[in-house]
């Protein structure tokens, strides 16, 4: 657990935010996207310092790819004063990277008005991982089945969900559609039903 001792709840949060073992980086800009602060976990993110981040410095940490798109929702954002939550590439200054979740939400002045944002940033990047391997994966599954020259099926209780490209060859259909949904059976000799299952 993180604590911190302060009587005043301004300089707790401030101290809370700029720990050393603070989980995600944040951020603070005016309505036009120019930081005046960062914490020491959005310099780890980013590896950037906080004076490299501050002004529109932060822009050179996002990935190259990612920079419009981050440019366009930051931009929605101010618009319509809605809070902001985008997945997107941090690159290092060494050229690594990493995913993250941006999460920002509309600061309000003395009067009540929209003055700027105060976001976090959350690292991601196991999960994303994880989910593009998995994607591969299924992918190159989906590839050495419909590839395979071989009649493969998908059924529940015999009755089909999936047929290969060679099983609607072999069964002379023009579409899986013609299949789906049928009883495998229904497509097998009676002498060889038994050994169909």
């Amino acid at each position: 657990a993180l604590t911190v001792e302060a009587s005043d709840p301004d300089e707790q949060f401030e101290r809370v935010i700029h720990a050393g073992q603070f989980p995600v980086g944040v951020f603070r800009t005016d309505l036009d996207g120019v930081c005046f602060g960062v914490n020491p976990r959005w310099c780890q993110l980013s590896g950037l310092t906080e004076e490299q981040s501050l002004g529109f410095g932060w822009l050179q940490a996002i990935h190259p790819d990612d920079r419009d798109r981050v440019l366009l929702a930051q931009a929605e954002e101010r618009a319509r004063g809605r809070s902001l939550r985008i997945e997107f590439r941090l690159v290092r200054p060494d050229g690594s990277t990493t995913w993250v979740l941006s999460q920002a939400v509309g600061a309000l002045n003395d009067e009540g008005q929209l003055s700027g944002f105060v976001g976090t940033l959350t690292d991601i990047d196991d999960r994303v991982r994880a989910e593009t391997a998995l994607r591969e994966s299924e992918e190159r599954f989906r590839n050495l089945v419909e590839l395979s020259p071989d009649f493969i099926t998908i059924h529940r209780g015999g009755i089909m969900l999936y047929v290969n490209a060679a099983g609607q060859q072999m069964m002379r259909c023009e579409t899986a559609d013609d299949l789906i949904g049928h009883h495998i059976l229904e497509f097998v000799l009676p002498d060889y039903q038994e050994a169909a299952i």
